[in-house]
């Protein structure tokens, strides 16, 4: 949710304009936590078309959805939002500029 609002209130894609998946929760201080159900995760993410999967790097978040055995899925570990953000701009996504206002 968090990368989708910011990609809305952003000029630009963050993803580069590919389809990506994104899991966990998001700490006030932009930290990543862990969640369940990630190796269904994995799998809906593959049928939905995604070729990315942002996860948590933690709990077996990872190990999950690597196990999920998704051919042409790859998974993205990530600890915080600002990883995620690096991690987006490596598949050739924009970095967050605000939307202004015409004066």
């Amino acid at each position: 949710m968090t990368l989708t609002l910011i990609n809305k209130l952003s000029h630009g894609s963050l993803s580069g304009d590919h389809l990506v998946a994104a899991t966990g929760t998001m700490a006030p201080n932009g930290q990543v936590g862990a969640v369940g159900g990630v190796e269904e995760k994995a799998v809906a993410a593959h049928n939905s078309g995604a070729t990315y999967f942002i996860v948590p790097d933690g709990d077996g978040n990872v190990d999950a959805a690597r196990a999920a055995d998704q051919p042409d899925l790859t998974i993205l570990p990530v600890t915080s939002l600002k990883e995620a953000l690096a991690d987006l701009r490596r598949l050739g996504g924009s970095s967050p500029r605000a939307i202004t206002r015409p004066s």
